[in-house]
């Protein structure tokens, strides 16, 4: 009996000793899902082709807003971060095999995006906008632009409203390559207008100091965000860049940096724009 007694003991102790270790071992699970970015390298990549979004020199130096806006970002987090330099068609192949942690590069909220990847909440959003000769007084309204020739990026977040407005205003959409060569036909009066980002058009003006004007009336107002791989460990990242986002927006950093290099406040552009996701 004494034996059978010390058998259900040993037995009990077993059992004990096992229960405690899987609890043991479910808490280190637990606690291997939360991720402590400020020890990790964060890998941010981005084309780093040319102003006024990104450019990185053959010296390695990272200039635009993007490298503005990520020295900001570390000197208030004091986050590691490897600025990968990737071409544009690659970037978010990057993401998907999780060589890369954020895309950054000026990149717009689009359905298709928001659907294989998670995003941050806006770092400020980008008008899409109409310009013309600054000498033709023939074009002052969206409205002005019926029985004219509109040159515009194929694809380009200015391509969605233009295709919709072409058949109510009355108007001819030429599509191109890049929203360069679109700039460049009315530069030679190949076209009546051109549309794109405002904040290239700026750009665009400003390099090439070419008589653009600009209309008021914006065509969209598009969400710039940060893209990451949908993964637990991302979506605490991104909930950790929300918050310095945010903290730069409301205390005009944000503000600051666009006007800088896109010659205006993007910042005041937000609410105009939707982002929610789940």
């Amino acid at each position: 009996m004494k034996n059978n007694w010390k058998k259900l003991l040993t037995m009990t102790s077993f059992l004990a000793l096992v229960t405690f270790v899987l609890i043991a071992c479910g808490s280190e699970n637990d606690a291997s899902e939360e991720v402590a970015w400020e020890d990790q390298t964060i890998n941010v990549a981005t084309p780093g082709s040319g102003p006024p979004y990104s450019l990185i020199d053959d010296e390695g130096n990272w200039t635009g807003t993007e490298a503005e806006i990520w020295a900001e970002i570390v000197e208030r987090t004091g986050w590691n971060i490897d600025v990968q330099r990737v071409s544009g068609n690659a970037i978010f192949g990057q993401l998907d095999t999780g060589r890369s942690d954020v895309a950054a590069n000026n990149y717009a909220l689009t359905e298709e995006r928001a659907q294989n990847y998670i995003y941050t909440e806006p770092v400020y959003a980008d008008a899409n906008t109409v310009a013309t000769k600054g000498w033709n007084d023939e074009i002052n309204t969206l409205d002005d632009l019926a029985g004219k020739t509109v040159g515009v990026m194929a694809g380009q977040a200015a391509d969605i409203p233009l295709t919709q407005l072409e058949e109510e205003i009355g108007f001819e959409l030429v599509r191109y390559e890049g929203t360069g060569d679109a700039f460049q036909q009315l530069e030679i009066d190949n076209l009546d207008a051109v549309a794109g980002p405002r904040s290239l058009l700026n750009e665009y003006i400003e390099r090439r100091d070419v008589d653009f004007k600009i209309l008021e009336e914006n065509l969209s107002a598009t969400p710039i965000v940060y893209f990451l791989p949908d993964t637990e460990e991302h979506a605490q990242l991104r909930d950790e860049l929300n918050v310095v986002i945010e903290e730069m927006i409301a205390d005009g950093t944000m503000g600051e940096i666009t006007e800088k290099w896109l010659y205006t406040d993007m910042t005041k552009n937000l609410e105009d724009v939707e982002t929610e996701q789940e």
